[in-house]
């Protein structure tokens, strides 16, 4: 009698639990229903939608006509489809710049052969990334905030002004930068075969994380962790050999676009981009100022005692420094700063739980709300205008002095492990 109750009763249990599973995987279900229907309602009004235009385009060519993306014949199309699907902005000279394994991510959305659909679900699945970037964040810190906190923090992901141009526009960097705290997770927790493997998709934005990536690899050596250098060429070479079956010399139709389209690769110097930011602007004084903050961030870097514990703030400084060494030609790549945003309040809030908490708040309105405001009445949303240099700026200044500003918050902690 006993074995037959306990049967039934482990028998409710599992029902109880499958019907609780059940009912979280139908609410999900239906979130991702209606973020990809509100995505194609706004996709149907054509903001944006350039970035992920050119690798859908570049993907299809690729799987149904066996065309290069690289090829003039394929540049020819992106600039005719853009005129016709009246992609924003349309007026632009649209080249493929990237190296042939990035069109992987893509191919799964090349079989739509309808734009807006396919653009939907690609904002969906970008939506998506931005949260689970975020969790991604807190398991790096090993921070296991509040619900207030945590939910806070998981909107600010998703509502961030650096989040929403990106997912405007299309670009991959959600994913990309996703991959990247991936990495870093798998640095952290000694996994250093599976970060160099995350590691090998951050090459799709190289631009980007060049200077960030520099010095985790410094950080590797001294660790003498060679697994994870060797995993890194191993699927970099696997993804290079896997790409040439399709175009056999595609690094070398790659390296030309490049060369022949610096402005839209990134391989400006970073007195040109100034001067491109504030016409007038001297570029040997740019380029003046990259070489004294690269020199600053090399200062950083080889200072004794990069340990496990400060080496995540050591890091945060290295990323909000590169976008100051190389300075970009558009305000995209600023989503990179996302997990020193995190990582600037985790600090505060372990300091004091009440001043971080309002600290916390007022920066998130003000890098979502205030900057989506500011974004609209100078009409850079809407792509009328061009961003002025102070959405790129203000974000790193702010930045760099709140992590001088912790930096011996930090210090004291880790004397504090010393010492215990």
């Amino acid at each position: 009698m006993k074995k037959n109750a306990q049967i039934i009763l482990n028998f409710l249990l599992t029902f109880k639990e499958e019907k609780k599973f059940l009912f979280y995987f139908s609410v999900g279900i239906l979130v991702l229903a209606g973020l990809t229907i509100g995505n194609y309602l706004f996709s149907i009004r054509g903001y944006g939608g350039a970035a992920f235009f050119i690798n859908w385009m570049a993907a299809r060519n690729l799987i149904f006509k066996g065309i290069s993306p690289y090829s003039p014949t394929a540049v020819a199309s992106y600039n005719e489809a853009a005129n016709l699907l009246k992609i924003v902005p349309s007026s632009q000279n649209y080249h493929f710049t990237a190296p042939l394994y990035a069109l992987f991510l893509y191919f799964p959305f090349a079989i739509f052969t309808n734009f807006t659909i396919a653009r939907a679900i690609w904002m969906t699945l970008l939506e998506v990334a931005a949260v689970i970037s975020g969790l991604v964040c807190f398991e790096i810190l090993d921070w296991v905030p509040n619900k207030k906190i945590k939910y806070l923090l998981l909107v600010f992901s998703i509502i961030s002004f650096f989040t929403i141009i990106n997912i405007q526009n299309g670009t991959d960097l959600i994913i990309v930068n996703y991959c990247f705290l991936l990495g870093i997770f798998f640095l952290v927790k000694e996994k250093y075969e599976l970060s160099g493997i995350i590691f090998t998709l951050i090459v799709l934005n190289y631009q980007i994380y060049l200077i960030p990536f520099f010095g985790i690899c410094i950080y590797v050596f001294r660790k003498k962790a060679w697994t994870f250098y060797i995993w890194f060429l191993l699927i970099t070479l696997l993804l290079g050999v896997v790409s040439a079956l399709f175009v056999t010399d595609w690094p070398f139709q790659n390296l030309r676009e490049i060369l022949i389209n610096q402005n839209l690769s990134a391989l400006q110097l970073s007195g040109e981009v100034l001067k491109s930011w504030i016409p007038g602007f001297n570029p040997v004084i740019g380029n003046s100022i990259s070489i004294l903050l690269f020199i600053w961030l090399i200062y950083e870097l080889m200072r004794k005692n990069i340990t496990s514990q400060n080496y995540l703030w050591k890091l945060c400084f290295m990323i909000t420094l590169s976008e100051m060494i190389i300075i970009q030609n558009n305000i995209y790549g600023l989503l990179l700063q996302y997990f020193v945003f995190i990582y600037i309040f985790y600090q505060w809030i372990k300091r004091d739980k009440k001043i971080g908490t309002i600290f916390s708040i007022l920066t998130s309105a003000t890098f979502s709300i205030i900057f989506l405001i500011l974004g609209y009445f100078t009409k850079a949303l809407q792509f009328t205008n061009s961003y002025p240099f102070f959405f790129y700026i203000s974000p790193l200044v702010f930045l760099l002095v709140n992590l001088y500003w912790i930096r011996g918050w930090v210090v004291k902690n880790i004397s504090l492990d010393y010492e215990n």
